[in-house]
């Protein structure tokens, strides 16, 4: 069998949205530490689309880089593959390429060569060697990122190259570059979901297309280049890392952090199909990385024409039209001995430039025109409400360039070696409240009042909103985020010196499982329960704005469609809607928990109940915490909704681009959805609060336990009993079973969790149905009851029992 060794390394460094991977920035390639010894002329040379090889190349190593692009996918991502370092040989008519053994044994007396590939002779001469590139290529080895992970272990798979040609060689004195197109057998998607196999058959597979390119260079290390050990520790790597190494002799894994050789300036180049009005935005969000810094260390130009990504020697920040997704990546290849970086790239997708149709209904920063919402009553724009605004278009202009400056600087933050710090909105010193009230000032004047720090890094995830901010201050102060300094201080100047290792808290990828404010694209702060219940309110003060600019967004998405067929595609159901905007009460919910931990406790050495006792203290107990949910006035919410929906699509802004007859639909369709909405809410609502894991894990015991103990008995009470006027109870039965499974005593602290609001429940129960047939629970007859009661009677004598 013919044998390809890539190790597929798809860094989920991404500044927003899910969607494929992308280009990154670096030093250019000529200016790396891995200088050619020979012009790389005297190794190969191309014939036509077949490469060829002088005996001369043999035994001497090569730094193999590569990157992985779909020709199927929407997005044309550019993953990069792991580099390697090889060398080829001849074994009677084949051509092998192995990866180096050096780092890979103790004893260098044994050999550790690892094959990668085996190509067949097909002419050969005094001189060159001809042989099959496109066949010998016939597997992409895949495992998880090396240098994206704390633990060691890796888990590898193979993917299948069924087919592939030769689309182009470029060889020049510093590299070789073969591009192939290839046909690929990968998992289906839905298989790849499935966690519970790792079984992998033919009947399984789906064929893909990928263009791979193909880089060598010869390889010499960058003897000027210090390495730098990365922490031996899970959750403490705060850079990507090389490969794992083995020490001579001792045979001790180790890794080195990767980072650049900053030497010489790191030039990035950004693609000349970036709209002209965010070229500034993202200047400014590569020199930012300069004031970290101190010192001019990075450089931004535009890219010569007609050159795109991937390019074997430009460290490129690719835009591509693709208004369909708001997302974008950072790469990088570096070098797998010592962890110099030696290129990067930077992908990103038009959906982050939308200044008429946001992504989503914050992104206020891609819409001209939006009306913000006033806290008060919770309208869209009241003709008496002066707190509503219109967002003129250069305001929103302004806000999408800021925008773009955070992203891009978090982008380039990955290709300068740094991972993800979630942690970094727990350092902010505003409120989410406080935050709304600036931005709101940014929108109206073209800047806050006052500015403070939103974070300690960019490196972190953040919302329309707060992201908006930190581009401003990117844009208007000359002080980097604290985070960001210490980081590159310890990794680029220090050289991994402990006695300047950061103190600011750090928390990546593999901490979100642990710590509950290391969320990705959920504001923490200082005060994290205190913002879910005001992130709570705010969806519900925005969902007729949420539903208009999903009903748009969709609808944009889908050209070509009658509009029956769009909107049958198109239409968001209630339920769907009602999840998103009770989203916060599960991770509010969450918080409460005996196993529940904290960035803040871990890194200040805090107990967690004490500090959660004081959170919630500071909020005004679990009555106040909670209150918003008492607080949904239901009783208009259909109306009300459908008039600050019909004020917002009326707008010029949003209505001019679109015919009357969508307008008109997305009436009918938002009126479908509001209709149902306050059913779904309590539904949704009452859903979070009574999930349970398959272990279950109870409250823990706070100095307060009798106020939430007394929260969520109000709210079961509520959507068990409240009737609707018309002698029967308001909501359906699968919702007041699940306010039920709230009031557990296996959830609770104590071993009468929620005893007395179970019995009062049960007896509400029965007083409702004695108030309404005039007797007493026990001499109710079925006979006299209807069909339709009897079934309701079971369903409550059901309850009741749940209840015991």
């Amino acid at each position: 069998m013919k044998h390809l060794g890539f190790l597929l390394t798809i860094i989920a460094i991404a500044g927003c949205s899910s969607g494929s991977s992308a280009p990154a920035t670096s030093v250019e390639a000529s200016e790396s530490g891995a200088i050619a010894t020979a012009p790389m002329t005297n190794y190969f040379k191309a014939d036509g689309t077949s490469l060829a090889i002088s005996p001369k190349a043999f035994d001497k190593p090569f730094l193999l880089e590569a990157t992985i692009q779909s020709q199927t996918a929407v997005e044309k991502d550019v993953d990069t593959l792991q580099s390697q370092i090889i060398i080829f040989k001849r074994k009677g008519d084949n051509i092998t390429m192995l990866r180096s053994g050096s780092g890979h044994n103790s004893d260098t007396d044994f050999a550790s060569d690892y094959l990668l590939a085996k190509f067949k002779i097909t002419k050969e001469d005094a001189s060159w060697i001809n042989f099959d590139f496109e066949n010998g290529m016939s597997l992409i080895l895949q495992r998880e990122n090396d240098y994206g992970l704390d633990a060691e272990k890796q888990t590898v798979t193979a993917l299948e190259i069924k087919n592939a040609i030769v689309d182009s060689i470029t060889i020049d004195s510093d590299s070789v570059a073969v591009a192939n197109i290839t046909q690929v057998l990968v998992p289906r998607a839905e298989l790849e979901a499935k966690s519970d196999t790792d079984i992998v058959t033919e009947q399984n597979l789906e064929l893909d297309g990928y263009r791979v390119t193909y880089t060598f260079s010869s390889y010499v290390s960058n003897q000027d280049f210090k390495k730098v050990f990365a922490e031996n520790k899970v959750g403490q790597n705060m850079y990507f890392t090389s490969d794992t190494q083995l020490l001579p002799v001792l045979g001790v894994p180790v890794r080195y952090i990767t980072r650049w050789d900053i030497s010489k300036p790191i030039r990035y180049y950004y693609s000349a199909n970036i709209p002209e009005e965010f070229v500034q935005a993202v200047k400014d969000g590569v020199l930012y990385w300069n004031k970290v810094f101190g010192r001019e260390v990075l450089t931004i130009e535009k890219v010569p024409d007609n050159i795109v990504a991937p390019h074997p020697k430009l460290n490129l920040i690719q835009w591509q039209a693709y208004d369909g997704s708001a997302s974008a990546y950072g790469r990088i290849q570096h070098d797998p001995m010592t962890g110099e970086i030696r290129k990067a790239i930077i992908s990103i997708t038009s959906g982050w430039g939308w200044k008429k149709e946001p992504a989503d209904y914050r992104a206020v920063a891609r819409a001209p025109n939006v009306i913000i919402a006033g806290l008060q009553d919770g309208t869209i724009c009241n003709e008496d409400d002066e707190a509503g605004f219109v967002v003129t278009q250069e305001r929103s202009l302004m806000a999408a360039q800021d925008e773009m400056r955070r992203l891009v600087a978090h982008e380039v933050g990955h290709t300068l070696g740094l991972r993800h710090n979630f942690a970094g909105s727990t350092a902010s010193q505003w409120s989410m409240n406080e935050t709304m009230a600036q931005y709101r000032e940014y929108l109206k004047t073209g800047s806050p009042s006052k500015i403070v720090p939103l974070t300690s890094s960019v490196m972190d995830y953040f919302k329309s909103e707060q992201s908006s901010l930190i581009g401003y201050w990117i844009r208007t102060q000359s002080e980097p985020f604290s985070y960001d300094r210490e980081v590159i201080n310890w990794g680029y100047f220090a050289n991994g010196d402990a006695a300047q290792y950061p103190q600011e808290m750090f928390c990546s990828d593999s901490g979100i499982k642990s710590f509950l404010d290391c969320s990705q694209r959920v504001w923490d702060g200082q005060h994290p329960l205190a913002e879910r219940i005001y992130e709570f309110h705010a969806n519900l003060e925005n969902l007729s704005v949420f539903v208009a600019e999903k009903l748009a967004r969709n609808i944009r998405l889908l050209p070509g469609m009658s509009n029956s067929e769009r909107w049958q595609s198109a239409l968001p159901t209630a339920q769907d809607i009602a999840d998103t905007v009770t989203e916060p009460i599960l991770q509010l919910r969450a918080w409460l928990f005996v196993n529940s931990q904290s960035v803040h406790v871990a890194y200040r050495d805090q107990e967690m109940t004490q500090w959660l006792d004081k959170q919630i203290a500071d909020a005004g107990g679990f009555g106040s915490l909670f209150s918003p949910l008492f607080d949904l006035g239901l009783n208009n919410m259909p109306t009300r909704l459908m008039k600050d929906f019909e004020i917002y699509i009326s707008t010029p802004e949003f209505s001019d681009n679109r015919s009357q007859i969508e307008l008109d639909g997305m009436k009918i369709a938002a009126k479908a959805i509001f209709d149902k909405m306050p059913r779904e809410l309590v539904r949704s609502i009452t859903s979070q609060l009574s999930k349970t894991d398959k272990k279950v894990t109870p409250y823990r015991k706070f100095a307060d336990f009798e106020g939430l103990e007394s929260v969520l008995a109000r709210w079961a009470s509520y959507v068990i009993l409240s009737t609707n006027g018309k002698g029967d109870f308001q909501f359906d039965i699968d919702t007041r079973a699940m306010a039920v499974r709230i009031l557990k005593s296996d959830m609770g602290p104590v071993i009468d969790w929620e005893s007395t609001a179970r019995s009062q429940i049960g007896d509400g129960i029965i007083k409702h149905w004695e108030d309404r047939f005039g007797k007493s629970f026990k001499d109710i007859a079925a006979i006299e009851m209807t069909r339709e009661q009897r079934q309701q009677l079971l369903q409550d004598v059901d309850l009741m029992n749940a209840l015991q």
